[in-house]
């Protein structure tokens, strides 16, 4: 393990945040990947997975926390070869249908950051799931956390 991933977790004033939050049963409805250079591999309904910054990031949310976990390259690989794929409209309604999570032909936030983990050698789910929602990443046990609201000082 030679590199750190962040994640970030959000919520914002969308009228999708509290929808999201309540079928995923929690207290953030947006996950997203963050390399050590500060590249956002961002995914929404509007994008599918994307690059963008930490200030754009920031700039939908209402509230975040940083979490961050040590990994190898092969989480940036992973998440580099995802750009461009569309956003899971099936997610919400797989977690009550178990669907694979670890399809890797479309994403729903939280299966992104869950993927690149594990690419990296950091599996956050150790539980066999067909769901990853945003309070699974933030219940990892192998999550590290800055309080809410703190912007870790390599992004600043």
């Amino acid at each position: 393990m030679n590199r750190t991933l962040y994640c970030v977790l959000m919520r914002s004033h969308h009228p999708s945040s509290p929808i999201i939050r309540a079928a995923t049963w929690s207290a953030w409805s947006h996950v997203a990947p963050v390399t050590q250079s500060g590249v956002v591999y961002d995914c929404t309904c509007k994008t599918g997975v994307v690059r963008t910054t930490v200030p754009r990031l920031l700039a939908r949310a209402s509230k975040f926390q940083f979490g961050y976990l040590p990994v190898t390259a092969g989480a940036e690989r992973l998440l580099e070869a995802q750009v461009g794929k569309p956003y899971d409209w099936t997610a919400l309604p797989g977690i009550w249908l178990h669907r694979d999570w670890q399809r890797d032909d479309r994403w729903f936030c939280a299966e992104l950051e869950a993927a690149a983990c594990a690419s990296g050698g950091s599996p956050v789910i150790y539980k066999p799931t067909g769901r990853v929602t945003p309070n699974d990443i933030y219940t990892s046990p192998v999550m590290r956390w800055f309080p809410a609201g703190v912007i870790p000082a390599i992004f600043q």
